[in-house]
């Protein structure tokens, strides 16, 4: 079922999402970081908000929603926080045939923490309610470690080579990881892996897919929450760059 992304955008508000008090979508929206509220409409957070609540107990709650900023599908995912979590998403989208054009990840503020990762993707077959069950089957043997972690082979940068870069953050530290290289299928899950294994947590994250070159930041942390010294950094960049 390809969505209609403009579906019901003048017409539902955060009451709609049937949630009130505590569990309301504007409840929702607060436990989440400002960037986030500025970069989503009532009708995204509403569809969220419903995603996130579903969850339960369950390890992960996928579902899709109207976007009003792209023609691709627009895959909404709510898990437990924890290190390497962005990785095992791409991973399963990947598996599941699905080309990433851009993404968001954010960490609620909640106890325990979850994350909220929103997915623009490409697929050759339509997002139907099968397709999407299955991808969060996938996702969920995943992050219960039901699946086996394998390498996914990418291929050449191409000519303009790749670029791994610290940028200053807006609290003035370099927690920033800039890269910039050409798209190709499981880049993401390249980069999150790496990441991952170098022993870092991703705590928001930006991907965006310009023609055939991709631009992704990430601000990422020890896994303590201590900032990423000095002496860190370059063996980070290292990483990025060999999974590239």
């Amino acid at each position: 079922m390809k969505l209609d992304h403009n579906q019901g955008l003048d017409r539902m508000t955060l009451n709609d999402a049937g949630l009130q008090g505590a569990r309301s979508a504007e409840a929702f929206a607060l436990t989440l970081p400002e960037a986030y509220r500025q970069r989503f409409n009532p009708a995204e957070i509403a569809a969220h908000a419903h995603i996130a609540f579903k969850r339960g107990d369950r390890s992960v709650s996928v579902g899709t929603f109207p976007s009003r900023e792209s023609s691709d599908y627009a895959i909404c995912v709510a898990a437990p926080d924890r290190p390497g979590l962005l990785s095992l998403i791409s991973r399963a989208l990947n598996e599941c045939g699905y080309d990433i054009d851009s993404a968001e990840a954010f960490r609620r503020q909640v106890e325990p923490p979850e994350a909220l990762d929103v997915f623009w993707v490409r697929s050759p077959k339509n997002l139907d309610a099968e397709h999407i069950e299955n991808f969060a089957h996938v996702l969920e043997l995943l992050v219960d470690g039901a699946l086996s972690e394998h390498p996914v082979v990418i291929g050449p940068a191409g000519a303009d080579g790749t670029t791994v870069r610290f940028m200053e953050g807006a609290d003035g530290g370099l927690s920033v990881l800039e890269v910039e290289t050409t798209d190709r299928s499981g880049l993401l899950y390249a980069i999150t892996r790496a990441l991952h294994r170098a022993e870092v947590q991703i705590v928001t994250s930006q991907i965006r897919t310009h023609g055939t070159h991709v631009f992704d930041r990430f601000t990422i942390e020890e896994l303590d929450g201590s900032p990423i010294s000095n002496e860190r950094r370059w063996a980070i960049q290292v990483a990025v760059l060999s999974a590239l």
